[in-house]
């Protein structure tokens, strides 16, 4: 009827596909594979360049307003040329960056969600425990307030122990965690 406006085109995103991961089915959808290149060949995207931040990995990426934001895990490795500057009491943590350029460039922003042991501003946006291994980012704009933001990870926490004699135990599992701008992130179970 007149007035009425579709919701699938009111949602309508651009996607970048290289998996199913963003898709329900697939009717009617066509896929166009485009080769992928560098900005600058030989040169990587994002590069290890804060004391923090030794070897980085697990890199998920989403379009937020006019912006890019990306989430990677990044390693503080101990090693005698690279002491190790932990975050939160671990050497493995999430950090983030922006690109207002398409990707080409990113910014590392200095933000005091955690700070390194000397107390100095980072770009590190969630480290739950010095076991977990980063998995990926959603963001839903028009989901609900303080959960636009989407994390999943794996993790190794300390929960109950199934004997009263040993009253915690490592408990393995994926974990979720939910942020309102994709900076401040929360769990969201005690356990995997």
């Amino acid at each position: 009827g007149a007035g009425v406006t579709s919701p699938a085109r009111e949602a309508m995103r651009t996607f970048l596909m290289v998996d199913d991961r963003d898709l329900l089915y697939r009717a009617g959808l066509k896929r166009e594979l485009q080769p992928v290149t560098r900005p600058q060949p030989g040169i990587p995207v994002i590069a290890p360049t804060e004391p923090w931040e030794a070897l980085l990995g697990y890199v998920s990426v989403q379009e937020v307003g006019d912006k890019l934001m990306m989430w990677y895990q990044s390693y503080a490795a101990k090693t005698p040329s690279h002491p190790a500057v932990g975050i939160n009491g671990s050497d493995c943590f999430v950090a983030v960056a922006y690109s207002s350029d398409r990707g080409e460039t990113w910014t590392k922003p200095l933000l005091d969600v955690y700070t390194s042991p000397s107390g100095a501003k980072t770009n590190a946006v969630f480290s739950p425990s010095p076991s977990f291994y980063f998995g990926s980012v959603l963001h839903e704009p028009e989901a609900p307030a303080g959960a636009q933001f989407k994390m999943v990870y794996w993790d190794l926490q300390l929960g109950p122990g199934p004997d009263p004699s040993n009253p915690t135990t490592k408990v393995p599992g994926l974990y979720t965690a939910l942020s309102a701008d994709g900076l401040h992130w929360v769990q969201q179970q005690e356990w995997g």
